[in-house]
């Protein structure tokens, strides 16, 4: 909720990280060491959206993302890598006019590739275990 009380999202906050202990706990639990975590990464990317559209918390938001990368499970997944590339396209283009001079920007500058998605697609091609390369 966009309109949601300060006391409502610091309980978001503890919901969510007590949320994703528990899952990582009962987890090993139940698989032990093949315990890989929720394919769909759910309550992760719960997480990411309420850092991302609650707190502005982008770079902790990134982290998250990251750590994600690292899991096998989601590495292989071409799915992944796009909705973490969707992700960076969508917060670029929402920051987009922000903070920016009325003054048009030289040519150069207007024609630059989006750095830090082209760089989340380069990564996932890098992954030599990709699942469908040729969609990312």
């Amino acid at each position: 909720d966009p309109n949601a009380s300060d006391e409502s999202v610091d309980l978001a906050d503890s919901g969510l990280v007590a949320a994703l202990e528990a899952v990582q706990v009962w987890g090993e639990r139940r698989f032990g060491s093949a315990f890989q975590g929720d394919p769909n990464y759910r309550l992760e990317r719960i997480m990411i959206y309420h850092l991302t559209e609650k707190h502005g918390a982008i770079d902790e938001a990134r982290e998250h993302w990251d750590k994600l990368a690292q899991k096998e499970l989601l590495a292989h997944d071409y799915s992944f890598w796009l909705s973490y590339y969707m992700w960076e396209m969508n917060l670029l283009q929402s920051q987009k006019g922000t903070g920016r001079s009325p003054t048009p920007a030289p040519p150069a500058r207007l024609s630059r590739t989006p750095s830090r998605p082209a760089s989340i697609l380069q990564r996932a091609l890098q992954v030599s275990q990709l699942n469908w390369p040729e969609r990312v």
